[in-house]
């Protein structure tokens, strides 16, 4: 018989000893060696309201974050859609044909007076006949293509240009402030809203005062009335002094003398005078509140003014850019 099978491995040798010394320091082990488990300690009522607490402000944390990631999300997409939305629709405004046949002329060609009328008239006659009746075809033509979106569109009241910003948009109104702040002009909800005319006012704008138009400042997409702050560059209040208005009444030139920030409770947006005096005497405060002057600008009871209204988006709730323009012109 081969006794070196009961021997075993080294391996088998070294667990075997490692056993009996640890058999024998378990007889060497005293009462006072052994320490007793730590009892459980009960968890307080304040204990469990504080842990209850913390659990419920991290889910309620977690959903504010996931909403606000969609609203986020929400307003990149839709804002995207309602900005292309109202490209196309400037653009479709600008390439509308009008419908005033007698008007197909040539853009190249000015129209000018019969020749007899043409022999009394001075240089300066001749010109001013010549820029009214261009002014005039301009504003029948667009006048034509108004007509055509407000059958489609019934709450347009007119359309709104500023050279050098994106501002190229119909206005529209409803019978309060709030129908339009967050629709657009075909009454779908859109986060950009729609640039919309003051109800209060009267959409032939020629008999307000204050005819006061607002809009959102939407800086994610450069919509809306985002580059009215544009205004706070010098270089540009000056550079890109006029507004125009076209409506189913006349174009309207309005020249920008004030800009400034303000809050919504600040009297700008006053449309209603108790008398021309009262008037005069507003157009000149808001004219003081401007960060740039220009020169020359006087009002009087026959003024009128126009007031842009948008968000700043920055600061304190409620505050607001204003953008100011005295009327200078008028086409019909």
């Amino acid at each position: 018989m081969d006794n070196n099978n009961n021997l075993g491995t080294p391996e088998e040798k070294q667990n075997e000893n490692d056993e009996i010394r640890f058999l024998e320091s378990l007889d060497s082990l005293k009462p006072d060696d052994i320490v007793p488990p730590k009892p459980k300690t009960k968890r307080s009522g304040s204990d469990f309201a504080a842990y209850i607490l913390k659990n419920v402000l991290t889910a309620v944390c977690f959903c504010i974050m996931i909403g606000c990631l969609s609203y986020v999300v929400y307003i990149q997409v839709n804002g995207k859609k309602s900005n292309d939305s109202y490209k196309e629709l400037a653009n479709e405004f600008n390439s509308l044909e009008d419908t005033f046949t007698h008007l197909k002329t040539s853009p190249k060609t000015s129209p000018t007076p019969d020749y007899s009328t043409s022999q009394s008239m001075s240089p300066d006659d001749y010109t001013k006949y010549v820029s009214e009746a261009q002014g005039s075809e301009r504003f029948a033509r667009m006048k034509s293509k108004l007509s055509k979106l407000r059958e489609k569109y019934p709450d347009l009241r007119g359309w709104i240009t500023i050279n050098g910003t994106v501002v190229d948009y119909p206005i529209m109104q409803s019978d309060d402030n709030l129908y339009y702040l967050n629709r657009h002009i075909d009454g779908t909800e859109a986060p950009s809203g729609s640039i919309f005319l003051d109800y209060r006012c009267s959409a032939s704008i020629a008999k307000n005062y204050n005819t006061v138009i607002y809009g959102h400042k939407m800086y994610s997409t450069r919509a809306m009335f985002n580059d009215l702050d544009f205004y706070f560059e010098k270089s540009f209040f000056d550079n890109y002094p006029y507004i125009e208005i076209c409506t189913l009444d006349g174009l309207y030139t309005y020249e920008v003398f004030a800009f400034y920030e303000t809050n919504k409770n600040y009297h700008y947006i006053q449309t209603a005078f108790k008398s021309a005096d009262e008037f005069v005497k507003f157009a000149n405060e808001m004219q003081s509140n401007s960060i740039h002057k220009r020169e020359g600008i006087e009002f009087t009871s026959a003024s009128r003014i126009l007031t842009l209204s948008t968000c700043t988006n920055v600061g304190a709730a409620g505050s607001r850019l204003t953008v100011q323009a005295v009327l200078v012109n008028v086409e019909k």
